[in-house]
């Protein structure tokens, strides 16, 4: 039976936003505040969802609205429904089973906080600073997440200095603009109980690609180009081709498993055994038509990081890379493929300096190893000749006698 099939007394709970996102609150709620409680018997939902901290919870996301009591009724169902299906009066086994909940249930969260968070509570300056630090806490440089799906609790000492030291904003911004922007946003909860050493929690869902992307200024705007997604559909079909050359398999658009919860997409991914090892390359062709600053490159780091299979290979494809990205690119182990003026160039010959780029990429780093073969080679060519001329010395000798 799968995770799914067995906690199918959740479904209808997800079946809205609304509801989804009081069923989350309700779970934050008890891991916050019921984290360490041995239950003598079932409690009441209501009840529960009537105590202080839970309301507090509620009036964050939904205020005084019509929605704010349906999200209330869905949490309150879903801790009796808990506690009805599951064998969780002890704190150990229903800390667990909220886990697994989080992280089966991730996407349908992630929809529910795209639709209540507060993101134009966020001044417009500091979205993108934002969402940077909400990248660096989803890549773990903030630390360990604490739930497998990705939601990070921080002591607030420790988040101001992390956001000094990796993005390099001053404390007095921090304290007076970042922290409540945060809060109001609802992007990050503080400690529900009192503590001497305050803390926040950024829930797994508010760390997602999706809500970190619509954070951004602009994040609710795509706008393509027109032949953008072919010329980049044909770049990674390039890529694939290539590699598949080479003896790959190759993934386009691949969805992998992350360390974090919710899965990495990868542009191109390829693998193949040499030896009894996996070799794999990572591929990134998000940015072929952009110049690539530092920051994009540390963020593709990141996913990168993220991944629980770590590629031997990683190559990103872009128009350019600044001078600090080309050393970022370096220090993080990157091959740049750099295409120049041909981004605005047609695909074909797009796909044809792709091409060649891969193929001196890959004659280069296999030079050594041809030379060592080619040596080889010659060597054992030396070997049969000395063998050839001692067997006919031996067949002249026996002849002879």
């Amino acid at each position: 039976m799968s995770m799914n099939q067995k906690l199918s007394w959740i479904a209808d709970l997800l079946d809205s936003d609304t509801k989804a996102m009081g069923t989350y609150l309700a779970l934050i709620y008890l891991r916050a505040c019921r984290a360490n409680q041995v239950y003598s018997a079932k409690p009441v939902g209501k009840l529960e969802m009537n105590e202080w901290n839970a309301k507090k919870l509620i009036g964050r996301y939904f205020g005084k609205t019509e929605e704010a009591e349906i999200a209330s009724e869905a949490g309150s169902e879903f801790i009796d429904r808990l506690f009805r299906y599951e064998d969780v009066l002890n704190y150990n086994k229903r800390n667990l089973i909220l886990d697994e909940i989080e992280r089966e249930f991730l996407d349908k969260f992630v929809s529910a906080f795209e639709k209540y968070l507060r993101i134009d509570h966020i001044p417009e300056k500091s979205r993108d600073k934002i969402a940077d630090i909400l990248l660096d806490v989803r890549n773990g440089l903030y630390g360990k997440p604490s739930t497998p799906a990705g939601t990070v609790n921080i002591l607030r000492s420790d988040l101001v200095e992390k956001v000094k030291k990796f993005r390099g904003v001053s404390e007095e911004e921090i304290l007076e603009l970042i922290l409540p922007s945060l809060m109001s946003s609802g992007l990050m909860i503080e400690r529900l109980l009192p503590d001497p050493s305050p803390y926040y929690t950024f829930p797994a869902p508010c760390l997602s690609e999706k809500i970190i992307a619509l954070t951004k200024v602009g994040g609710k705007v795509v706008v393509t180009k027109p032949g953008t997604m072919e010329i980049t559909n044909k770049i990674e079909d390039t890529l694939s081709t290539a590699l598949k050359e080479l003896g790959f398999e190759v993934s386009l658009g691949a969805s992998k498993e992350s360390r974090q919860g919710e899965p990495v997409r990868v542009d191109v991914w390829g693998q193949r055994m040499i030896g009894n090892t996996r070799f794999s390359i990572y591929v990134s062709c998000r940015n072929w038509n952009k110049t690539v600053k530092k920051e994009e490159v540390i963020e593709e780091s990141g996913r990168v990081i993220n991944l629980k299979e770590l590629p031997q290979l990683r190559i990103i494809v872009a128009r350019e890379l600044t001078r600090d990205a080309r050393e970022a690119a370096e220090l993080e182990g990157f091959h740049a493929i750099e295409l120049g003026r041909r981004a605005e160039a047609d695909a074909e010959e797009i796909n044809k300096f792709v091409n060649k780029a891969l193929e001196d990429f890959f004659t280069e780093i296999a030079h050594p190893r041809l030379k060592e073969f080619t040596s080889k080679i010659a060597d054992l060519e030396r070997k049969l000749e000395k063998i050839e001329k001692d067997l006919s010395e031996l067949v002249s000798k026996l002849k002879k006698a």
